[in-house]
């Protein structure tokens, strides 16, 4: 550390005990703090201060954090990066899209916290390159790596194959299965790449995006790498143009962070929590799967087709049943903690319109997932909506076709009942028999 005293921290939290410890680690590492009981006493503290790095708590009386990140955000003039903190993963995915530089899951390690707070502040100030962030179980992570032979690539092409349907689904150029190696990312499974990348296979870790994630063990997402200050001066946003990432760690059994499932666009572009929690999804299902592989596989056995193809639909680029159904439960858990409503749709168009009313169901509601639950059926789950109302808006958006909406509730057990129940009322009650279908003979009269 240089003796000269680093920039001014904004500590925003209004737990005692927890902004004390973050008070004397920061001290302690040389900064200069400032403290916040809540968001509308950090606003006001910003009339007067310049922080280099703003430590946010999400869940606060009076103003909590996600409503100071949008109040932050329509502010003039230049904005400390924010370094997110909260119990709760989902309030964590919404303060990154919310224009958060790092989302930190409590309780989190005090010396990851720092190495974070430490990256932003030298992001923040361009002619100090940021150092390289190292997970503090950088050997275990690493060995991982290797056992599950992910420092190669994936024995066939099944799993680039999967991360082009996933590419398709986000409308995005680029999709990775981005490990974080000692020295450099490599990309196990990708699409979309430049052809002199693809050939690499990676790059070094110090250009890396996904090692923040990687350490963090959190989602990142960084809608426009131009206007974030840590990322600006990144080799591939400035050679390479990358404008976008949004990626999700790859998490093991035994808790070890070994790289990320990450999306890549050359034009800014909106992320929604919705989006987030889509692929962190199927950030678990890849990283389950390969485990599985590790187990299961017997020494020179060809591999099999990654199952979780079956996931994704590839007529439709949209989501299969099961991958549906495991979206709809993370999603009715995300609704719960945020109080949020949470609707759910379910279409049956004429075979030959199924693709018409994919594409008029994305263009009017670019938040929500939808899924192919059968071969003319498809399931739509639309965010703060109730029921009635998502009705009358899914109608609108492809008249003509059978729909039907239920608000969904808080999921515990298997979401089948719920699909089931959806599909059996838009079918509608069985026709009550004519005399015809009860009489062993013509009907009365006849």
């Amino acid at each position: 550390m240089s003796e000269q005293r680093k920039p001014l921290v904004l500590v925003v939290e209004d737990d005692p005990e927890i902004a004390a410890i973050e008070t004397e680690s920061l001290e302690a590492e040389g900064y200069t703090v400032l403290t916040a009981r809540h968001g509308r006493h950090a606003l006001d503290l910003l009339a007067a201060a310049e922080p280099a790095v703003i430590v946010l708590d999400l869940m606060m009386p009076e103003m909590d954090g996600l409503a100071f990140l949008r109040e932050y955000a329509l502010r003039p003039g230049r904005r400390a990066p924010v370094l997110a903190a909260s119990a709760f993963d989902g309030y964590l995915a919404t303060a990154l899209e919310l224009g958060a530089a790092v989302a930190l899951a409590k309780p989190f390690d005090l010396d990851a916290f720092l190495r974070q707070v430490n990256a932003l502040a030298r992001g923040a100030a361009p002619d100090r390159p940021a150092a390289r962030p190292i997970p503090l179980d950088e050997g275990q992570r690493l060995r991982a790596v290797l056992e599950l032979e992910l420092d190669r690539p994936s024995p066939t092409g099944a799993l680039d194959a999967f991360a082009k349907r996933v590419a398709a689904i986000f409308d995005v150029p680029v999709c990775l299965v981005s490990i974080v190696l000692r020295d450099q990312q490599y990309w196990h499974a990708h699409c979309g790449l430049p052809d002199d990348l693809a050939l690499a296979r990676g790059t070094p870790r110090d250009d890396s995006f996904c090692t923040h994630a990687v350490v963090a063990r959190a989602a990142l997402v960084v809608l426009d790498t131009r206007e974030n200050p840590f990322f600006s001066s990144n080799v591939l946003v400035r050679e390479r143009g990358l404008r976008f990432y949004a990626g999700v760690p790859l998490v093991s059994r035994g808790g070890l962070a070994l790289g990320t499932l990450c999306l890549l666009d050359f034009k800014p572009r909106p992320f929604t929590a919705f989006d987030l929690e889509l692929l962190s999804v199927l950030a678990r299902r890849v990283l389950a799967e390969l485990e599985w592989r590790e187990r299961h596989q017997r020494p020179g056995q060809p591999e099999s087709a990654f199952s979780s193809l079956a996931w994704l639909d590839r007529e439709l680029h949209v989501l299969g049943r099961e991958a549906f159904s495991q979206a709809l439960q993370v999603s009715s858990l995300r609704a719960a903690e945020r109080r949020q409503a949470l609707a759910l749709a379910v279409l049956a168009p004429e075979p030959a319109r199924l693709g018409e009313t994919v594409a008029a169901l994305k263009a009017a509601f670019p938040r929500a997932l939808a899924g192919r639950l059968g071969p003319a059926l498809l399931g739509v789950l639309l965010p703060d909506a109730r029921r009635t109302d998502a009705l009358e808006r899914v109608r609108a958006a492809a008249p003509g076709v059978r729909a039907h909406c239920l608000d969904v509730p808080h999921l515990v057990g298997s979401t089948e009942p719920l699909l089931l129940r959806a599909e059996a009322e838009l079918a509608g009650p069985p026709p009550r028999p004519s005399l015809r279908d009860v009489s062993s003979g013509s009907p009365a009269g006849g």
